[in-house]
């Protein structure tokens, strides 16, 4: 954890995030409540992505996957 962006080291990896929904901005913490219809109200749901695997640089991502990673 950085206090600045410009402080992260650089990864070999590319970190994804993926979320199902974002909430809006207004939570009532800074500003007015966030209007009722913008609100994640679900309790469950379905889910699902794929990701398609390339090779850049010589480097192939399937076995780049199944190393181990020691801190």
């Amino acid at each position: 954890t950085t206090s600045h962006d410009y402080k992260l080291k650089p990864l070999k990896e590319t970190v994804v995030n993926i979320n199902y929904k974002q909430s809006g901005i207004g939570s009532n913490s800074c500003g007015p409540v966030l209007n009722h219809k913008y609100r994640l109200q679900e309790r469950e749901f379905d889910f699902t992505f794929r990701f398609l695997g390339a090779n850049i640089n010589d480097i192939n991502p399937f076995e780049e996957a199944n190393k181990v990673i020691i801190k």
